[in-house]
């Protein structure tokens, strides 16, 4: 979806982003009853993947002119045209084991991205590509300043629980989300700079951000049923400290592999049909109650990466520069 040059950083955050959303799915959510604390600390590690893509997003949509308005629809289309395809074959899917299936549910799980529960991505990043000529309009310190005040309401959000919602609207809450987009956007503004920056001090800024993960990783496993700010608060950190480690890792200069860029370039189109793969899998291959068994755990994983970026392969062959349209790759 870039018009920027290739990034080695960007492929990474959203490659990175996809092996985690996948792996989450493979998983237990962290209400479930039957959840192993290994899970637990799995999910805190993982958490982000979404932002990831965010973040990636609005570092390769970030400008300081107005785009033209066939920029505009031709990104809305290149995320919307491939996720209706995939919501309908969802729909298709689930219509087997059903007599029938409501328009009215077809159409309001399509404008809420409800197909899938992952799917709320696509509202979100929807959300905020209709509303990223505004940014564009924004001087750097109109921007840097609507930044902090996202920052602030999403700690506010994510670690104080202002504004509850239900879980359905919580992740598609715009104080919840979009910081990591407009992080984005302002990193690319000061790429460049950051860049060289990070060049001189890479392997001790590298350090610090993964360290600091850790330990917030660590602290964000502990007893989360109290509560406490200060978990909340230290999966809140965690979250943008391994962005910062991901970020750092494509910006050394290292030559990055090949297969790096192909996956980022098939990473919507496993977001969007990884599920088709792993739901039937983990009911074949269920989890032991409290515990991770590794094959219940890799198959699905490795099924959930593999098996869509062969169908976007397959659609590329098939159907040429069109594939990316239609299948999202």
């Amino acid at each position: 979806m870039s018009e920027q040059p290739r990034l080695a950083e960007i492929d990474a955050l959203k490659v990175a982003g996809i092996v985690t959303i996948v792996l989450i799915h493979v998983m237990r959510p962290p209400w479930d009853p039957n959840v192993s604390a290994l899970e637990q600390w799995l999910g805190h590690v993982t958490r982000f993947g979404v932002p990831a893509f965010l973040f990636a997003s609005g570092f390769l949509y970030a400008s300081t002119q107005p785009s033209p308005r066939a920029t505009l629809w031709r990104r809305l289309r290149r995320i919307l045209v491939p996720y209706v395809v995939a919501s309908l074959a969802a729909h298709a899917l689930a219509a087997t084991d059903h007599a029938s299936l409501e328009p009215r549910i077809l159409l309001r799980d399509l404008a809420l991205g409800s197909a899938f529960g992952p799917f709320y991505y696509v509202f979100v990043i929807t959300g905020l590509v209709l509303v990223s000529p505004l940014f564009e309009r924004l001087s750097a310190r109109g921007l840097a300043v609507l930044l902090l005040v996202s920052l602030v309401a999403q700690c506010a959000v994510d670690v104080f629980s202002v504004w509850p919602l239900h879980l359905h609207w919580h992740i598609r809450n715009p104080a919840l989300t979009w910081s990591y987009y407009l992080a984005g956007w302002w990193l690319r503004l000061h790429a460049d700079d950051l860049r060289v920056f990070a060049a001189k001090r890479n392997a001790p800024l590298l350090l610090a951000t993964t360290t600091l993960a850790l330990v917030c990783t660590a602290l964000a496993s502990g007893d989360e049923a109290a509560h406490r700010v200060w978990v909340r608060g230290s999966a809140w950190l965690g979250i943008w400290a391994i962005l910062a480690s991901v970020w750092l890792a494509g910006t050394r200069p290292d030559r990055p592999p090949t297969w790096l860029a192909r996956t980022s370039d098939a990473t919507y189109a496993i977001f969007l049909y990884h599920l088709f793969f792993v739901l039937p899998l983990r009911q074949a291959l269920p989890l032991p109650p409290e515990a991770l068994a590794w094959v219940p755990v890799l198959v699905p994983w490795i099924a959930g990466l593999l098996a869509p970026a062969a169908l976007a392969g397959l659609a590329k062959a098939l159907l040429g520069e069109r594939s990316r349209l239609v299948f999202g790759a």
